[in-house]
Formats: structure tokens, C-alpha cells, sequence
């Protein structure tokens, strides 16, 4: 072959696209698995964060009033009473009462 159609292959091998080669398709799809995979598993820790912010939610009402104590003490449903006071009422709640609270809706249903 001559220096001149020698030039011309390697001008074409230098403008072949990379986009047409299959192995960079191939690495294409194998880092887009690797994505879908890790933002599945980021979606997946965020819905479980999001459900045990949920169902740690506790229900709080005064017992003074006649009909609230009525209802936590005599309607035969599960409650879990957690007593706050002054030095208690800005702690979070412990986790003994979130873990009972759980058993009990897992019972319920």
C-alpha cells in the first residue's frame, strides 16, 4: 500500500466515532445497571427511613379529660401509655415505647 492510502485509513481510524464501537455500548449499559442498582438502593433506604419516621408516630392526647381516659383504659384496643412530665417532655421518646407500639400494629392486623 502506498504512504498515501496508509494516511487515509489512519485519518479514518482517527474519525471513527467511539460511539459506534460496541464495547462502548456495552460499557454504557454495564455503568447504567450499576446506577439503577444504586439508586434503587437509595430510593429503597429512603422509604425505610421515611416508613420507621411513620410508624414511630405516637398519638397523643391529654387522659384528665373523662373521655380520652375512657377510651385508652376501657374500649379494648391496644394503646401504649407513655406519662411526660416537665423534665420528659422535650426528650425524644425511648425506643422500648416505639418497638411495643410496632408489636401492637403488627397484632392488630
Amino acid at each position: 500500500m502506498s504512504k498515501r492510502a496508509l494516511r487515509k485509513q489512519d485519518n479514518a481510524k482517527a474519525n471513527e466515532s467511539v460511539f459506534n464501537t460496541p464495547k462502548f455500548w456495552y460499557s454504557m449499559v454495564a455503568m447504567g445497571m450499576m446506577f439503577a442498582g444504586g439508586f434503587v438502593q437509595f430510593v429503597i433506604q429512603i422509604t425505610d427511613f421515611m416508613g420507621a419516621a411513620t410508624s414511630a408516630h405516637l398519638t397523643w392526647f391529654d387522659l384528665t379529660s373523662g373521655d380520652n381516659a375512657k377510651l385508652a383504659l376501657l374500649s379494648g384496643e391496644p394503646y401504649v401509655m407513655y406519662c411526660v412530665d416537665d423534665t420528659t417532655e422535650r426528650m425524644p421518646v425511648p425506643e422500648l415505647i416505639i418497638d411495643i407500639k410496632k408489636e401492637l400494629q403488627k397484632s392488630k392486623h
